[in-house]
């Protein structure tokens, strides 16, 4: 289950049937629709927050190529991505995570289980019930190709970010090909208040990691 919250506004969860693998082609689907969900309800601003763990289906080198991407397009003129560090807490959310665990598979070995896609669901309406503002609850049944889709786009110095917890997206149009700049800082409580430039993912030069090439589409789904 991947929850999309915004502040505020309304808390968006998504689902994949055991059929499918997870992974960062999951978080990233999640995330895409539920950007394009705020959009539907006039609710997308210019600036966006994202907070996520370290699991795999979020934190990967393509989920810095879609943040790239929705810059670059005009989706958001900026966004600040917070990456927290593994066996994290997410509060309601994990609540929520585990409540519906322990209907489907109970740790006392007792309970009757849920042996389709829509007892999840009823499951999974009836933890969130005393959320306030609006839930919504999606089933997604592909999720995009998000590593064929950004393959080949990576520079081979690409590597090594993991030790790096915030990480900020910002429209430039000083910036060509991309018109991205992306800065980021080595700790999340910043020693001297500055923020250094990164050399990679994306430099307006050989080394640039997403080229604008992406008007034709390049991926599928899994």
């Amino acid at each position: 289950m991947q929850v999309n919250i915004f502040a505020n506004k309304f808390m968006r969860l998504s689902m994949v049937p055991p059929c499918l693998l997870t992974g960062i082609n999951f978080g990233n689907t999640a995330f895409f629709v539920s950007v394009h969900r705020a959009w539907e309800r006039g609710e997308l601003g210019e600036v966006g927050f994202r907070l996520t763990d370290s699991g795999s289906d979020n934190d990967a080198k393509e989920a810095h190529a879609l943040h790239v991407e929705l810059v670059s397009r005009g989706v958001l003129n900026r966004l600040t991505w917070c990456r927290l560090m593994p066996k994290h807490s997410h509060n309601f959310a994990d609540r929520v995570n585990s409540m519906v665990k322990e209907v489907i598979r109970p740790k006392s070995g007792i309970g009757g289980g849920c042996m389709a896609p829509w007892d999840m669901q009823a499951l999974v309406e009836k933890a969130v019930r005393s959320q306030k503002g609006d839930c919504e609850f999606a089933w997604l049944w592909c999720n995009v190709d998000w590593k064929t889709r950004y393959k080949g786009h990576f520079h081979s110095e690409f590597a090594g970010f993991g030790n790096e917890r915030l990480w900020i997206y910002e429209y430039d149009p000083n910036l060509p090909p991309t018109f991205v700049r992306v800065t980021f800082q080595k700790d999340l409580l910043p020693r001297d208040g500055s923020r250094e430039p990164v050399m990679l993912p994306c430099e307006p030069d050989e080394k640039v990691m997403l080229p604008c090439e992406l008007d034709r589409w390049e991926g599928g789904v899994v």
